[in-house]
């Protein structure tokens, strides 16, 4: 079967600032803090006052708004100084030019042998050891390489590498925490509940997150007619639903997600077989 590298087109540094600019309320607690969080956080550096005299509610109005103002001020400039970086990884991401994107734990940050073999991704540095970067330097995969490994990561950075790979319709592949044994599948009933949800927090964990990213893209699970030793394969079945694809749209998927299984059963139709596709 010939497979045919499709052609990338992502989206401009305005269009990309744009899209995240109209996400910022949902990016302001993950980036920043929230104007409730950071109200409290002020209260709490101002001398303590009798408490049984109240403001009068003008007074204490104009105090919030001024206090709105500043926090309206900080984060703009924390979004001025996060969206240069997430679009350079967005683009970095777009580059790679494997068209391969690999997803898993810590583990994967530190296994030696993949990092230099699929290479890292990240802005300007990737974090890993020096042994690691000076082979990654020499291959000239330290930036556009397979593994999100950035040394400033946040969730914002990691959306947008995960968006550059979608409209770049990369096949991902959700690696194994521990060697597959010959003869073994790594399956996604064997990913640990807890790299897909934080039930403390109530909410998916990053990989969790990078999934409903990838169903909202119109994903699915693969397999292969020979043995895949890396983990679980995943392949977009609707590039124009890919290539399309805007956080906005993940959003609501995101907010219905409340336990690991809500995200198995994102994926809980059958494994189709990897010459089905049409990965034009």
């Amino acid at each position: 079967m010939t497979i045919l590298i499709p052609e990338t087109k992502i989206w401009s540094p305005e269009q990309f600032g744009t899209h995240i600019l109209s996400l910022q309320e949902h990016y302001a607690d993950l980036l920043f803090k929230s104007f409730t969080a950071y109200q409290i956080e002020m209260e709490q550096k101002q001398p303590k006052r009798n408490t049984k005299k109240k403001l009068a509610p003008a007074l204490e109005e104009a105090q919030r708004k001024k206090l709105r103002t500043t926090y309206d001020k900080r984060l703009a400039a924390k979004f001025a100084q996060e969206i240069p970086d997430a679009y350079q990884l967005y683009k970095n991401s777009a580059a790679n030019p494997l068209h391969l994107t690999l997803l898993g734990g810590e583990e994967l940050r530190s296994a030696n042998t993949l990092l230099e073999n699929f290479g890292t991704r990240a802005t300007t540095a990737p974090c890993v050891s020096g042994s690691v970067l000076k082979s990654l330097d020499r291959n000239g995969c330290a930036l556009t390489g397979s593994i999100l490994c950035d040394k400033n990561w946040n969730l914002l950075k990691n959306d947008a590498a995960i968006l550059g790979a979608i409209h770049a319709r990369h096949t991902f592949i959700i690696c194994s925490p521990t060697p597959v044994p010959h003869g073994h599948a790594f399956t996604f009933a064997d990913v640990p509940d807890d790299l897909l949800f934080c039930p403390k927090e109530n909410r998916p964990r990053v990989l969790g997150r990078e999934l409903a990213m990838l169903r909202c893209s119109s994903y699915e699970i693969i397999e292969y007619d020979q043995e895949n030793s890396l983990g679980i394969t995943l392949v977009t079945r609707d590039s124009k639903r890919a290539q399309s694809m805007e956080l906005t749209e993940c959003l609501h998927t995101l907010d219905m997600l409340k336990s690991a299984q809500d995200i198995r059963n994102l994926f809980s139709e059958k494994p189709l077989f990897y010459s089905d596709f049409d990965l034009r």
